[in-house]
């Protein structure tokens, strides 16, 4: 795994509602380590906008999960609005999520985060990053699959 630092997903400190997304870069990062079993080279090489999107949806799933949990609410979607930055350096993300408690009142939980563009294969510069200066690009988040109990 590259020791470059510069590389690391950032969390952006502002997590809604006790603050319960406040460290999801650090954890899109983990997952993007551990996403189809042993990517642990995964920035030794460049990865793809899909495995990227993977291991994203990945650790989305696991907070949603934890989310409704611990604060007892249910999720019932969201989206993630990625855009890059003028200098095409830096890939951002906005994650809003919607929950409802059990009295019925809505609660949505946001957070920002970033990636360095030069952990993507040079197939991602020609068909994702040169359209979204042009225009966001907007992932609904669905409700994660639940385990059977």
């Amino acid at each position: 795994m590259n020791n470059d630092k510069n590389a690391k997903p950032t969390g952006n400190p502002k997590g809604k509602e006790n603050g319960s997304l406040s460290n999801i870069g650090d954890d899109i990062l983990k997952g993007l380590e551990t996403v189809s079993g042993a990517i642990a080279k995964l920035f030794v090489r460049k990865v793809s906008f899909e495995e990227y999107l993977q291991a994203t949806g990945d650790v989305i799933d696991e907070k949603i999960l934890v989310i409704e949990s611990e604060e007892k609410i249910k999720f019932y979607g969201g989206s993630c609005i990625f855009n890059i930055s003028d200098d095409m350096a830096i890939l951002n993300a906005k994650l809003e999520l919607y929950f409802q408690n059990a009295a019925g009142k809505w609660i949505k939980k946001e957070q920002g985060f970033s990636v360095k563009t030069k952990i993507f294969n040079s197939e991602v510069k020609k068909e994702v990053f040169d359209k979204l200066p042009k225009k966001p690009l907007k992932i609904t988040v669905d409700p994660p699959e639940r385990k059977s109990k």
